[in-house]
Formats: C-alpha cells, sequence, structure tokens
C-alpha cells in the first residue's frame, strides 16, 4: 500500500468466507493486526498462519516501514539517532521521532484499509511499537493487545549501578562502541558480500536446530532472512535510536553487607546484561498516556472476566504479556510490573509458553495459539 510520503507498506490480507458470530447470534468480524520484530519480516509468522485465520475472521500481517518488504526510505528520512558532527537531520532523531517513523506510517496503513475493531499484536520490538501506538492513538479501534516478548517495558537501571565502560571486557566495549555508532547486524550481512547468505543459514540452524525443519524449508527461511537484511539500512536503525545495551550491578543488601562485615568476606554483587527502551513504557507511561480518556461511571461493575473493586482505567485495552519459559526479554520485576498495572485497574495477564525461547510464536507455536486464543476469546 502507497503512503502519502511516496513510500509503501508490505502486507498480506486473509479473510474467512463464514464470518465468527459474537454474542446474542449477531455477526462479529474479529480481526488481527499482526507486526514482526527487529530484524524480521511477516514471512517469520509461516508457522502460524494456518492457525490464525481459523481463530480470526481476518488477519493482516504488516512489515514495519524501513523492514521487511516495506520500503526503505534513506538515510536522512530513516529513525537513525545521528552521531556527533552530522550534519543531518536538521532536527534530532530522537526515541520520540524514531518511533513515529513507524506507528505514524502505521496508522495511515490502517486508516487507508478501513479497519477498527483489532486485535493488535506485535513480537518483541514490535510489541514496544505496538504498545507506542496505542498510546498514541487510543481512540483508532485496539480492542486488545497482544505483546509477545516484547521489548522496552523494564524500566532503565539507575545510573549509579551502570558498570563504567573501562570495568568491561573488551568484547563487551567493541559491542558498545558499535552499536552506539549505529552499526547494525544487517551491516554484517551485506559487508560479508557473497558470504553473506551461508552466514544467514549457519544463524538460523544455531538458534532454531539443524533438524527443526527439513532441508528446503530451512534453506526457504535462511533465504528469506537473507534478503530483508541485505536491503538497503532504513528501519535497522531502530536499534540505536530505541534501545540500549546496559551492564548493571545490583546493590548489596544491607543483610548483604552485615555478612560481609561479620566474616570478612568479600561478596561480588551480581552484574546484569540488558537492552532497554530509551523511552521505556513503565506502568506510570502507561497510565499516564490514557489519563485523558473518561472513566466510565459504572467501572466498578463486573466485566466478562470477573469482578474488581479497583476502577478500571477506561481506553487502555486488555493486555496479554507472554514470553517463553527461557526468553532472554523477560525482565525480572515483570511479575511487579503486572501487578502494579493490576492494581491500578488494567486488564492486564502475564502468561509463559513452555519450551520456548524469544521465538515463542516458533518454538512452541501449539501452547502459543492456545494460550493467546483462550485469553481472547474470554473478553471478544
Amino acid at each position: 500500500m502507497n503512503l502519502k510520503s511516496g513510500e509503501y507498506i508490505n502486507f498480506i490480507d486473509m479473510k474467512r468466507t463464514q464470518p465468527s458470530r459474537g454474542d446474542g447470534g449477531r455477526e462479529r468480524d474479529k480481526t488481527l493486526l499482526l507486526l514482526h520484530g527487529f530484524g524480521s519480516g511477516l514471512g517469520m509468522f509461516f508457522a502460524n498462519y494456518d492457525a490464525l485465520i481459523g481463530e480470526f475472521d481476518r488477519v493482516i500481517a504488516v512489515d514495519w516501514l524501513g523492514m521487511g518488504g516495506s520500503s526503505r526510505p534513506n538515510c536522512r528520512y530513516s529513525p537513525r539517532m545521528p552521531l556527533m558532527g552530522s550534519w543531518w537531520p536538521s532536527e534530532p532523531m530522537g526515541p520520540t521521532r524514531a518511533t513515529d517513523f513507524f506507528i505514524d506510517s502505521l496508522e495511515e496503513f490502517r486508516e487507508s484499509i478501513g479497519v477498527s475493531d483489532f486485535v493488535l499484536a506485535g513480537h518483541s520490538l514490535g510489541g514496544y511499537l505496538c504498545a507506542r501506538y496505542a498510546m498514541k492513538y487510543p481512540h483508532t479501534g485496539v480492542n486488545s493487545l497482544v505483546l509477545v516478548s516484547p521489548a522496552g517495558l523494564a524500566d532503565i537501571p539507575p545510573a549509579h549501578t551502570h558498570v563504567p565502560s573501562s570495568e568491561l571486557p573488551s568484547t563487551i566495549r567493541l559491542i558498545d562502541c558499535l552499536w552506539s555508532s549505529n552499526f547494525t547486524p544487517q551491516q554484517i550481512v551485506r559487508t560479508l558480500g557473497p558470504k553473506g547468505p551461508a552466514t544467514v543459514l549457519s544463524a538460523v540452524r544455531r538458534r532454531f536446530g539443524s533438524d527443526r525443519w527439513n532441508a528446503e524449508d530451512t534453506t526457504l527461511i535462511s533465504d528469506y532472512l537473507y534478503h530483508i537484511s541485505a536491503a538497503p539500512a532504513s528501519g535497522e536503525y531502530a536499534m540505536n535510536s530505541l534501545l540500549k545495551p546496559i551492564i548493571s550491578q545490583d546493590e548489596p543488601l544491607s543483610a548483604d553487607v552485615a555478612t560481609m562485615d561479620r566474616v570478612g568476606s568479600q561478596v561480588e554483587a551480581r552484574r546484569r546484561t540488558g537492552v532497554y527502551a530509551r523511552e521505556p513504557i513503565t506502568p506510570h507511561v502507561l497510565l499516564s498516556a490514557f489519563n485523558h480518556i473518561p472513566r466510565s461511571e459504572n467501572s466498578n461493575s463486573d466485566h466478562k472476566t470477573g469482578s474488581s473493586s479497583t476502577k478500571p482505567i477506561q481506553g487502555v485495552p486488555p493486555i496479554l504479556l507472554i514470553y517463553g519459559d527461557h526468553d532472554w526479554l523477560r525482565f525480572p520485576n515483570v511479575d511487579r510490573y503486572v501487578n502494579d498495572l493490576k492494581t491500578a485497574g488494567v486488564d492486564i495477564t502475564l502468561t509463559t509458553v513452555n519450551s520456548a525461547g524469544h521465538h515463542l510464536y516458533l518454538d512452541n507455536a501449539p501452547e502459543f495459539h492456545s494460550k493467546m486464543f483462550s485469553w481472547l476469546r474470554e473478553r471478544l
């Protein structure tokens, strides 16, 4: 679909011939708008489409602008954070403008195809952007928000806990330097030239196993990832403009300090490595985005999923947070994150898919579908 800017959005649109029926026997169109994560594309949901179209009347999978099969605005107009001394752009490309690069084009796409009353689902960085979309465009018809191993929810650790660069191993310092210089994994693929396809194939086998799919399917998946990675750089610059890696050091508890004093031993504080959003969606940020939405007078009444003594925040769609059981993006305080939002009256659920990592929609597709569908059936 062509945008007003001259760029275009790549998408697929699947429809069932027989619509599902809502309450009271009336026909209701259940629509899913599905978006991928960083460095990926709509093709990576190949194992999910059959199940999704069996549950929804319409499934629309979209490639973010600058990624996948969508057009690639050049560096001057991409979400690229300028380096010191850079002459473009005239305005700094901060996290807010970088986010708008993606979600404003998604809103133009949604408006063009006339979709409303839909489930919005996104994976990884796509989950972060979907949440940002719902916050900026609260009246566009998002009836439920499914965040699949989303990035950018955890708050940034306090600055005084960050491990200084001088104390990091040389390899980590190099990665941090490349990251802050807008160097991306896709640039490695381009630099490798004719060796790029074999390198991507090797990475796919390492991540998903050499026996996950047959040789032909594995090669097709690898070729797809290679071509969307080798395409001109654009949306991938969001890696630096939206995210940053941080190694932090846990502060010792007072009891630990007392123990060290007693026994005279030294206990090393635990270090944590994480990728954080430059503008994280903390509970406070999420609630503040909807504070202009009027509360319902009968908001203490029972909901379909049960009663609540807390006055719900009207306008915040029900949220499903779903992670794999060995998912590297699941952050330590996610349970407290969910409880804080529940206390504020948000309908939010945290669930886990077994035998799955960050790509849980591929690692254990049947359980992923089952948990997502059962949650949605209670709300739609």
